[in-house]
């Protein structure tokens, strides 16, 4: 009650990395956010050799990431272009990434924060009070939502589309326009899993091209999220708080 305040951290200032692709910001890279959400555009850094902090994390033993859902997620996507060189760990739900961290089962937790179209991920909005970790970094990934399939079925087979509440959401007109029932799953490539393993041609997930080449499912329709400028902002939470940075995050409550 009254105001509470939480300092969330501030992203370092590290050397830019040249094997990460995308838009990010992160313990990895300053390369600036071409197309960052609401003009979170940052200046690029002076180019100060060679990126190397993988292997340092290897030698240190802090090269575990932790991120929710299974191969082939969105935020397992976001994970790998951050962090290429790091073992990652999946946890079935954001509340056990945060606890991983915490428990130094890994040193960071990759996380979606907020989406171009549907807004704020709310539930990792209140972890990231309830817990005591800091944001050291974000990545902006372009997010494409598409209709994957078991082979051989055809749209006009699909009666049942299941995904993570946000790919549904962002997706929501295109469902519409074919009157499909909609299930929420608790992941999208988890979902993709399921339509794989359930032989129901008229199941259907919404997920990424990745995750329909690695479940061996077929791209029914390219691209149904409601915008075409689709763009997830991913997080990297840690236990650690930078002594260094230009952007600081703050969260607090107030009566109401």
């Amino acid at each position: 009650h009254g105001v509470v305040a939480k300092g969330m951290g501030a992203f370092p200032q590290i050397y830019p990395c040249p094997n990460v692709e995308g838009d990010a910001w992160s313990v990895f890279t300053n390369k600036p956010a071409a197309g960052a959400m609401r003009g979170y555009g940052i200046p690029q850094a002076m180019w100060a050799g060679e990126c190397h902090i993988d292997d340092v994390a290897r030698v240190l033993g802090r090269d575990r990431v932790a991120y929710q859902g299974v191969e082939g997620a969105f935020a397992h996507i976001a994970l790998t272009r951050l962090f290429p060189q790091a073992k990652a760990r999946s946890y079935p739900t954001w509340e056990e990434v945060f606890a991983a961290v915490e428990k130094g089962e890994a040193e960071y937790g990759v996380l979606p924060f907020e989406n171009s179209s549907a807004g704020d991920v709310s539930q990792v909005l209140d972890l990231c009070y309830t817990h005591n970790l800091y944001i050291t970094g974000m990545y902006d990934l372009p997010v494409q939502q598409n209709l994957l399939a078991l082979p051989g079925a055809k749209l006009g087979d699909i009666k049942t589309v299941y995904s993570h509440p946000q790919g549904l959401s962002q997706s929501e007109q295109f469902l519409k326009s074919l009157h499909l029932e909609s299930q929420s799953y608790p992941n999208t490539a988890a979902a993709a899993q399921y339509v794989a393993q359930s032989g129901d041609k008229t199941k259907a997930a919404i997920a990424s091209l990745e995750t329909a080449r690695l479940y061996g499912l077929e791209v029914l329709v390219e691209q149904v999220n409601t915008e075409g400028t689709n763009t997830t902002r991913f997080i990297v939470v840690g236990r650690r708080l930078p002594n260094q940075g230009n952007r600081f995050s703050l969260l607090f409550t107030v009566d109401h």
